[in-house]
Order: structure tokens, then sequence, then C-alpha cells
């Protein structure tokens, strides 16, 4: 652990990072103007004088911190809200590429358009108190009813395009519920009155729709894809790429403590709306997830969140870390107070700031891979200052800063040593691309702007809205107020702009003193020169308010692992080991099974996983299973992944199943098996169910019966020949089964995710269904409609290269076998 912070020039007009320097000159009195110059090679070369000039306006927020720098920067995020502030957004998948009205905020100087997460994750770190009525717009540009042609009403929380053609592969439009709620404390009469309603209803039936379709009751966690983290092999395996299924499968901390969070904020809101039976409802479900994300997601061995569980077939917890996640999970207090400190403590960091994954990925890109992004990185912050750890305060500090001053702007990501807009590697990944990057990189990025709101707000001034008024609780570390805030005894922050009332922030600064570590804290709090303690309500605010705070030293520290990557395995993961299909890698050898597996890394040893358990460690191949000896009766799914010198662990390997003799633990039911037998066709080498599910459609097989009682994963073979990055229209079905003994049902549902751009030969399989059947029963079968974007009025003017745009609705794909893999049972 180390908690020192290198070799750094201190004066309030200079930044020096590594080789480079930035400059500021400030000119004027009550209000300034800078010019800030760089030295570091800029993205894209703009400005290419490596100049920029920057003006304080009359009634912006403005910061008098001592450190000219920090006022500079301050002042030229507040001009990037404004630059990303607009009336009409563009992107080229809507409209076909026209403009759409809208006052609200694009997200960026090469995003022009407005996306959940985004605007969600940039409001709730500043914006909502920067312009509460464009983050209203924005917010609610991204909530829809269902178009008329499915019936319309129930408005909900659009997921935007994404993997595999988006919800429910992708699920974290919950993240909504974050903007929503912070922009409700800024809001007054109507404006609030009128956007509670419409955020408590599209927040109470997202909350239900989810629920109902991504909700697994057998850990009680949420599947769907990361947070933000949407680059697929970017964090997830490299088989995951063109098999985007795993994706939807998979449970991660990031969305699952946004399904929380979105549940806590359902529970506020329908408080405030007199709803005590959603609000019930939401306290139960909220309370039984935070305990299942600490049993399934903290690893007491590193003291960290692990950041996935990868696939239904191998549901251990991965040792790969995601910060967003962490910080989340501390920030909602998911995390018990241990857990938060632990996690802030441990989680890797480098001089540059911390990472949003860890540890790093070989032979990827640099973009998710290898990045630190500034609204992840103000996340870590409020974590760090909510777990009293200084040390990461400072490096979060830190990074931000010298990313925003060096690159006159607010950048959407950087390179995880150098805090490099672009970063030079030759090497190549598997598609033999330089793994060069960030791949892509705006300026003004819309959270990243936020990111710096956020450094103020919270790591200088420590406020806190709430929907009746404010608190301060500052932590300011001894490290920036003796060697950053040293120009100065005070910082000032005016003209806040509360719910039509005005403030100005005065905290009064101890002098500097020997102190290297520890917190500056709240002593004392004036309000209009009058004593106050607690919070201030906004019943208490005159037209204009000033409040003064004093501060007192806090031994109270922490610290950080900070990582040294000169050494690749310190930092980065061994590559995933693989089990072959062809031959097959999992075979019965002397009455046990055998699994015979492959990695391209030398110098590493082998952990083995059988049905999301690690059963073994430093296993060579072939290992055989000496517990396996029923294989008959149970279908074992294996998993292999690889440890390195470090200590750091691969991927798991993509599971492989015995699944018997033969295959012959697997029952198909092909075209003729339905009793719309008639309409299949052959096409693509298949007989199929051509472009099958409209809304009202039904397949149904009349009656069959397994022979063996047992546990079954249902799968359905599909084609979807649409992109696999992108597109709304990802096929989500819902399986029915009657026991037609009693009558008695079950039901579960499928996703099919696009396979690939006109890719209508490559034949694959869904997620799985799960169903408990008797052997000898006869059981009648029905598949049927549930629902995707393509549903949402938002999508009405999609006009992408995927289908689902209009007034119709497309979940439809080409079906052609439905499967019954036997997981246990004889």
């Amino acid at each position: 652990d180390d908690d020192e912070i290198d070799d750094f020039d201190y004066t309030d007009s200079l930044i020096e990072w590594l080789e480079d320097k930035a400059e500021v000159v400030a000119t004027g009195d009550d209000l300034k103007t800078y010019t800030l110059t760089t030295t570091a090679s800029l993205r894209d070369d703009l400005p290419p004088s490596k100049q920029r000039i920057v003006t304080e306006k009359a009634g912006d927020m403005i910061l008098r911190s001592g450190h000219t720098f920090l006022d500079a920067l301050f002042a030229m995020t507040i001009e990037e809200v404004e630059q990303n502030s607009v009336s009409q957004i563009t992107d080229w998948s809507f409209n076909y590429g026209n403009p759409v009205d809208c006052e609200c905020f694009e997200t960026g100087e090469k995003w022009h358009y407005v996306w959940t997460r985004d605007t969600a994750y940039a409001v709730d770190l500043g914006l909502a108190l920067v312009d509460p009525e464009r983050s209203k717009n924005s917010l609610e540009f991204k909530i829809s009813e269902r178009k008329a042609s499915v019936g319309g009403g129930n408005m909900e929380i659009i997921q935007d395009t994404g993997t595999g053609g988006s919800w429910p592969v992708s699920t974290d439009r919950v993240s909504w519920a974050l903007g929503a709620f912070e922009t409700l404390k800024f809001l007054e009469g109507s404006s609030r009155a009128e956007f509670l309603d419409k955020a408590y209803t599209a927040i109470k039936n997202t909350i239900e729709t989810d629920r109902r379709y991504v909700f697994d009751e057998s850990d009680g966690l949420y599947k769907g894809e990361q947070s933000f983290l949407d680059w697929r092999e970017q964090t997830y395996p490299v088989w995951t790429a063109s098999d985007t299924v795993h994706i939807a499968m998979s449970k991660v901390l990031s969305t699952n403590v946004l399904h929380y969070i979105i549940l806590d904020v359902g529970s506020k809101l329908a408080e405030m709306k007199g709803d005590n039976d959603f609000k019930n409802t939401c306290d139960t479900w909220k309370n039984e997830l935070s305990n299942n994300i600490r049993q399934h997601f903290y690893l007491d061995d590193v003291e960290l969140f692990s950041a996935m569980k990868t696939t239904r077939l191998n549901e251990h917890p991965i040792k790969k870390f995601d910060l967003l996640g962490q910080s989340l999970a501390v920030l909602s207090k998911v995390a018990n107070k241990s857990q938060a400190k632990k996690s802030v403590e441990n989680y890797p960091v480098t001089e540059a700031g911390p990472p949003v994954i860890w540890p790093q990925e070989p032979f990827i890109r640099v973009y998710h891979n290898r990045g630190i992004w500034p609204f992840v990185t103000a996340y870590a912050l409020r974590a760090a200052l909510y777990a009293d750890n200084d040390a990461a305060v400072n490096n979060a500090f830190m990074s931000l800063v010298r990313g925003a001053a060096l690159n006159l702007s607010n950048m959407e990501n950087f390179e995880f040593t150098t805090l490099s807009n672009w970063y030079e590697d030759t090497r190549k990944d598997h598609y033999n691309r330089d793994l060069s990057g960030p791949v892509v990189n705006s300026r003004r990025q819309l959270w990243s702007v936020a990111s710096f709101v956020s450094l103020v707000i919270d790591g200088l001034f420590g406020m806190e809205f709430t929907l009746d008024g404010v608190n301060f609780d500052p932590k300011i570390t001894a490290f920036i107020r003796n060697q950053f805030l040293n120009g100065s005894l005070e910082i000032v922050l005016r003209n806040i702009s509360y719910r039509g009332k005005s403030l100005s922030v005065i905290i009064n600064l101890p002098e500097s003193d020997h102190n290297e570590t520890g917190f500056f804290v709240k002593k004392s709090l004036k309000l209009n020169g009058d004593d106050h303690t607690g919070a201030i309500s906004f019943d208490l605010l005159e037209a204009d308010n000033e409040i003064e705070i004093e501060l007192e030293y806090s031994a109270v520290s922490g610290t950080i692992t900070k990582k040294d990557c000169s050494d690749e395995a310190i930092c980065f993961a061994p590559v995933a080991p693989y089990i072959p299909t062809d031959p097959y890698g999992v075979s019965v050898s002397s009455g046990k099974l055998q699994v015979t597996f492959n990695s391209p890394d030398t110098g590493v040893t082998f952990n083995m996983y059988r049905d999301g358990e690690k059963v073994a460690e430093n296993v060579t191949s072939p290992w055989v299973d000496d517990n396996s000896g029923d294989y008959a009766e149970k279908s074992y799914c294996y998993s292999v992944s690889a440890v390195n010198s470090a200590g750091n662990e691969s991927h798991v390997a993509n599971p492989v199943c015995y699944w018997g003799n033969e295959f012959d633990r697997i029952l198909k039911l092909e075209t003729d098996a339905f009793e719309q037998s008639g309409d299949a066709f052959n096409d693509h080498g298949r007989m199929q169910f051509g472009d099958w599910g409209l809304p009202e459609a039904e397949l149904s097989i009349a009656s069959f019966t397994p022979n063996v009682t047992g546990k079954y994963l249902v799968q359905i073979e599909y084609g979807s020949g649409r992109p696999l990055d992108t597109g709304i229209t990802a096929c989500f079905k819902e399986i029915e089964i009657t026991d037609l003994t009693d009558d008695s049902k079950q039901t579960s549902f499928v996703v099919m995710p696009h396979l690939g751009s006109d890719d209508w030969a490559r034949w694959d399989n869904s997620s799985f269904a799960e169903f408990d059947l008797v052997g000898g029963r006869n059981y009648r079968v029905v598949i049927k409609d549930a629902m995707n974007m393509s549903y949402f009025d938002h999508f009405l003017l999609y006009t992408g290269h995927d289908v689902g745009g209009g007034t119709d609705v497309y979940n439809r794909a080409n079906i052609s076998t439905l499967k019954f893999l036997l997981k246990e049972g004889s």
C-alpha cells in the first residue's frame, strides 16, 4: 500500500504531470477571464493552438479557492455545461440523422444524442444542481409509453440501443432513477409535481417489468449487462463478443446495485404519492436484494465486490473488479461500513488514478479496458469521502484535476497509467487491430463535465441536497489543504441557485500545518450570521443566503492499493483458457468425467470450476473429476481459469457440459413437433418458422412426454441476422409449460440476441428457461410474446440499420428447434 502523491508542482497557475504541463493566466476582478495553455498532445489536435480562453459570466456559479487553476477549471466546466445545453439533438440511427427537438443536454462534442445512463449519472453527479429544468427535460426524453399497436400506456424507462439488440441483454436503464431523484430535489411547484408523477409511473412500471422478466429467484439477483461497460470483450470474456446470450444471462454488481437504487427511489416516491402497498413491496425487495448482493458478490479473501457472475452454467463470482459497481455499492450502503472501507482501500489504483476495471485484459484495446473515466472517478471520490479514506480522495482528486487541465476540456476517458487521451500500443488484438486507444474520446463528455462539478460540490464543499433542504459535510484532506489550497484561508462558492434562492458558501480553512494525512472537517456552521446545527431546511432560507463553515482537523485517514504496471503481470490478467468442443473437451474416462483444456499462456496455474463452484486449484490438462461418478444422473458443467504470478485470475473459459453419451440427455423437438408445422419452411440449412413472433403469434406443442424426472434447461435454436452491438430488437419470448395431468403451469422467459449483421445462416441457442418436469407425464408447450424496446414510442423515430422503428414492433427471429437439456435427473 502506498498513499503518497508523486512529485507535483502545486503553484496556483501550473499543473505538471509526467513530461507535460498546463498553465493558466487570470485577468479581471469580480468576473475573471482565464487563458489556459498546455504542452500535452491533444486528442484530434483540438484546439490546435493548445490554448483555451474561458470567461466567467454573471449569474454563473463561481469558485474562489485561492488556487487559480482550480477556479479556471470550474469555470471551464460551467462553460462546457452550457456548450452541452442544446435545443436539438441528432443521432444517425434516429430520424434519418435529422434533428430532434429537445431542450436538453447532449452527451458530448462527438455524441449529440441523449442516452439514459449517461444522462442519469451526469445529472446525479451535479447537473441537477446546475440546470434542473434541462436535467428534467433530458430525463423525460428517456421515458416512454408503449406504441399504440401494442396497447399504449405503461410508461417505462428506455434502455438505449445496445448489445445484442438492447433490453433484456442490457438492463441498466434503471440508472435513470439516480438522476430522477436528484432532479426532484431542485424542482419546485408544478414542475416538481408533474415530474414526480412521471417519474413515479415510469419507475413503478419499470420495477414491475424487470421483476417479472429479468429477476432470478434462484439467487435473488437481476440478469443483464454491466452498466456503462458495454463493449463486450472489453470487460467480458472474449468468447462472449459474438455470443452475447451469456451477457444476457450474467449477473453483475453494478446493474444489481442500480436495481437496488431504483427500488429505494421507488419506495421514497411511493411514500410521497401515498402508495403504501408499493412502498412496502419496494422495501421488501430492496432489503432482500441488498443481502443477496453482499452474499453473492463480496469476496472475503480479497475484501472487494466481484464484478460479475459470468453465465448461467458457471455462476461463480469472478476475481474481476469494477470501480463503478464498487463505488455505487458503497454509496448506496449496500456495502456495510466495514465492506465500504475495505472496498475503497483495496481497489487497485495507479498514480494516474483509479481505472474502471481491475485487472486489465490482455490483447484488448484501450477504452474501458486500461481506462480511467472521470465520471467513475467522481463516484470513487464520493465513495472515498464516505469511507473517510483521504488517500483515495487525493488519488481521485488529482486524476480529475490533471485530466481536465492538461486536455483543456473534460475528456471522455484516459489510459490508466499515463492519463493520456491517446496511448500508442502497436500490439494486435484477435481482430488484428492495434491495441492503441482510448478507441473513442470526446471533449466535454457530459458525465465527465459533471464529474468536475462533483469534485467541487462533493470534494470541497460537501454539499448534499435533499427534497427539503441542504446539508454540509465538507471533508478536505490535509494534502489538498496544505499543498493545493495553500494560497488562501478560505474557499468560496457563490451564485448557487436553489429553488429560486441564492446561496454563497464560505469555508474558512485553518492555517496550513504539519499534518500530511487526515481531513479538515466541519466544526461549526453559520446561516446568515447565526449559528446553525444539522441540515438547513428550505423554509429557513432567505432570498440570498450566506453559509459560513469553520473546519477543524480530524486524524481519520486511509490507505490505497497503488500498483506499478512496469511488470504487466501485476496489472493484467492472463488470457482465458478454453475447453474445446471439437473434439469435445468433457468425456468419460474410467467411470469419471475428464476435462481437457488449452491455454496460450505459460507460467500460469489453472483453477477448475464445476457448476459454479471452484473444485480444484493448480490443475493440469487433462483433469479427472474424482467426484463425478454420478455423471449418469447429473450433467456437470466445467470451466477453467488461469492465474498468473501476481495472483491475477483470467476470465473463465466458456463452460462445457457433459450431456450424456452421444448427447442423449438432450431432447430436441423440431418444427414437425409443433401444431403449426405446416407454416415451417426450409431456409438457411434448417426447417424453420421464419421471421416468427408477431405479438399475437404462438407456437405450441400439443403434448410431449419426457422420459426422466428432473430439472431441465430449455433453449430455442434460432437465427437473427441483426447487429451484435446495437439495435432494439433482441427477441424475447415466454415459454409456458402446462402439466396436462393437473393443469399446473410453469413459465419462464428466453432471450434470443442478435447474432451478427446479415448472418442469417448462423444458428445459435437462446438463454435458458428452467423447468421441473416429471417423467411419463404429458405436457403442453406454448411459446408466446414477451416484449422488447421496439414496443415503446421513444423508438417511433428509430431508423437505424436494425428494424423496430415506426408504429409497428419487431420481436421476431427464425425459430428451428426447442431443446430440453436434462441438467439433473435419471
